[in-house]
């Protein structure tokens, strides 16, 4: 039998089709009692093409021969992958279920044959005028899990496409794979915002059964033979014992239970950060019966995973498995084991004992500052104790909950500098006391102690003192007027002005009365500044600048912090055009204005840290230098002992000397090197932090077109901005 590839064949070629599955019931040769005559065939088109033949004129012998030109094929079609047996037919004359049954064996049909379906097709044959259509009459068959297994709370359905089966469990489904991988995310944020069901078990509960002692399927197609893979049971996962008696999968655990078509695996509900410093119960909702775990329960996971005891939270999974028995609703991460998190060391602490603290005066109702009662100088006398330093500690380490030590960092020393007029004293526990060596003013600027006399000028600096440098404090009566100069050794006071192309050099905290004015004029400090105003002028402090009022065109820069003040009822607190740099923030009220488009507010390291960071580059050039030299000196590539021992050897006694020197000196440049590029890295890394910690805060507002630089990133306003804070972070100016 011819069997068709496709569904449905064309009316034309029909007649082909039935003509050849008949063939071997059709004579070669026809009888004469066979042959119709031509009346009858006349008589027979005209029942073709009248469609109402005159039935009485055939006797039934004669109407039996005349299928033969009525009658259309019954085709059977079987599917490309030889799952689906199908009849097709057209018009076709009833046939008897010995006769289908015939055609199926023909066409090699043997399996999976539905008997109701041909009761169907031969019902549908009896259909006046003949049966057009198709209908499926065999299926195959491919093996599916629950011909092997039955499950104790899961069925399985089909998916609405048909495509894929679906785990259940009543009319909650399951997805166990995700529940696999949520539990070995790396986030617990991730678990958190998960929306998932999971079937929980208890120890030693019987999670599926074997059906019978078969333990694998096989699937056949529409003709008998083998089709698709081997189904087999699955095996016993991850914490499922199974027992060969009875064939029975058990938990071993309390867990979430997981199932593929090769595994049957029990989960431990628990989550572990990459730290390893603490466990989580992970709660998910659960699915059919509610099962809750009991203490001894997550004893064992934690047990299994070889947790230490220390870290165990007992009261707490205590209380979370009594809240489960209770029915009370907990959050889907619960906390049941912690490591013992490292203690850092303390740094070392200075407690300075005097009150140096500059403070604001008296704002006077012209807006102006009466200095008077600022507190610039500190007069102390011999042997006064001036303040004390406590040693750093080292760090305690921790532990995570598998036990492993976490290292402490230990606690940072600080460097406190004195000048001589402080004596320092040690003490048994590593205390250090400093005490004054004289009598004289005392300040203290960024870990810096010093006590010294002082130089007081009653008015002005001008024609009639000239230019003045000391060795100790200053103090100006008035003003230094234009083009003078004054350097001093500690603490100034200037009561008026800095002014026009004025020079100003201070080794410690400088008090300004009223303003720094004009273009030219040059303000270095080594400690702090206080000030009313700054106006045209380049001022470079090491420490903090405090300012009064205003900031404008200026040129402005400190290693440390700079404030501009708003007092009350003012319109203070502004900095517009020029450069404000400051190392370690910037506080202020407005940035720019509405027609002023060329201020920028800086945060840049520390000079001090830059000057070193370029001293560090020089000594590593210069190490260089000198290595590379000295190695073509020696005509070698690499200081190996054996090459230097066997160039010894052959040089003449009175160079060995010389060489030997030139080796030593050579080791020592190396050594260098490396000392200087690891102070290069951490230097480095320290700078980077100090600018990351730095901000500038805009208390009011900062005007369109106006800038931000921190480090080398930049960023310019595009529009007013409001009330902001700037800072570094990800490698880019936010606010």
């Amino acid at each position: 039998m011819k069997k068709s590839s496709s569904k449905k064949k064309s009316a034309d070629s029909l007649d082909d089709v039935f003509l050849d599955a008949l063939k071997d019931k059709i004579p070669e040769e026809l009888s004469a009692e066979e042959v119709l005559s031509e009346d009858q065939l006349d008589t027979l088109d005209t029942f073709l093409d009248e469609g109402e033949p005159e039935v009485e004129r055939f006797p039934e012998e004669e109407k039996e021969k005349a299928v033969p030109r009525v009658a259309r094929a019954l085709n059977l079609v079987v599917s490309d992958d030889r799952m689906v047996a199908s009849l097709l037919a057209e018009n076709c004359r009833p046939y008897e279920l010995e006769e289908i049954e015939e055609e199926l064996q023909k066409g090699g049909v043997v399996s999976g044959i539905d008997p109701e379906a041909l009761a169907r097709a031969i019902e549908l044959l009896q259909t006046a005028g003949g049966w057009q259509g198709e209908l499926v009459v065999a299926r195959g068959s491919l093996p599916a899990l629950d011909d092997l297994i039955s499950f104790s709370f899961f069925t399985r359905k089909k998916d609405p496409g048909g495509e894929k089966y679906v785990w259940m469990a009543g009319d909650v489904p399951l997805f166990f794979n995700e529940v696999k991988e949520s539990l070995r995310s790396r986030s617990l944020d991730e678990i958190k915002k998960l929306d998932l069901r999971v079937k929980a078990v208890a120890p030693y509960e019987v999670l599926a059964r074997l059906t019978g002692d078969v333990r694998s399927v096989q699937g056949y197609n529409v003709y008998g033979k083998p089709e698709g893979e081997v189904l087999t049971a699955p095996e016993p996962g991850e914490n499922v014992e199974f027992d060969e008696a009875d064939g029975a999968y058990s938990a071993e655990i309390f867990g979430y239970l997981v199932i593929d078509t090769k595994k049957i695996s029990v989960l431990p509900p628990i989550w572990i950060p990459s730290s390893q410093m603490a466990v989580y119960y992970i709660n998910y909702k659960q699915a059919g019966d509610f099962c809750f775990p009991y203490p001894e329960n997550i004893q064992k996971l934690l047990t299994d995973i070889e947790v230490k005891s220390f870290s165990v939270m007992v009261s707490d999974i205590e209380k979370m498995s009594a809240f489960f028995k209770a029915g009370k609703e907990l959050p889907c991460a619960i906390k049941i084991a912690r490591g013992i998190k490292p203690i850092p060391g303390r740094d070392a602490e200075f407690e300075f004992y005097i009150d140096t603290e500059i403070r604001a005066g008296t704002l006077r109702e012209d807006d102006s500052m009466d200095m008077r009662e600022r507190n610039l100088v500190n007069s102390v006398t011999k042997d006064t104790l001036l303040g004390k330093k406590i040693k750093p500690t080292r760090g305690t380490p921790g532990k995570t909950v598998f036990g492993k030590e976490v290292k402490a960092p230990n606690g940072m020393d600080r460097i406190i500098s004195t000048n001589e007029g402080v004596l320092e004293k040690k003490l048994e526990d590593g205390v250090i006391e400093y005490y004054a060596k004289i009598d004289g003013n005392v300040s203290y600027t960024n870990d810096y102690v010093a006590v010294t006399d002082s130089f007081g000028v009653e008015g002005d600096v001008d024609y009639t003192t000239g230019n003045i440098e000391v060795k100790t404090g200053l103090r100006v009566g008035g003003s230094v007027k234009p083009s003078f100069a004054i350097k001093a050794g500690g603490n100034t006071i200037i009561n008026e002005t800095v002014e026009l192309g004025a020079q100003v050099f201070v080794d410690g905290d400088l008090m300004v009365g009223k303003g720094i004015v004009g273009e030219g004029t040059k303000v270095i400090v080594l400690g702090n500044l206080q000030v009313e105003f700054i106006q045209d002028a380049e001022v470079v402090v090491k420490g903090d600048i405090t300012v009064g009022s205003y900031i404008y065109n200026g040129t402005v820069r400190a290693g440390g912090r700079i404030t501009i003040k708003k007092a009350a009822g003012t319109k203070g607190g502004k900095t517009i055009g020029g450069f404000v740099c400051a190392s370690q923030g910037i506080e202020l009220s407005t940035v720019g204005s509405p027609t002023n488009k060329n201020t920028i507010v800086s945060i840049q390291a520390d000079p001090v840290l830059l000057g070193k960071q370029q001293k560090l580059n020089k000594d590593r050039e210069f190490c260089d230098t000198n290595i590379a030299k000295m190695l073509r000196t020696l005509d070698l590539k690499t200081l190996d002992p054996e090459l230097i021992k066997a160039m010894l050897v052959k040089l003449p006694v009175e160079q060995r000397e010389m060489v030997v020197k030139v080796i030593v000196t050579l080791n020592k440049f190396i050594k260098h090197r490396s000392e200087t590029t690891a102070k290069r890295k951490q230097l480095g890394a320290y700078i980077e932090q100090c600018l990351k910690r730095a901000k500038i805060r805009v208390s009011s507002e900062f005007f369109e077109g106006n800038e931000v630089e921190i480090g080398e990133m930049r960023f310019v306003a595009t529009n007013d901005i409001g009330p902001s804070i700037f800072q570094w972070r990800e490698d880019r100016i936010v606010y």
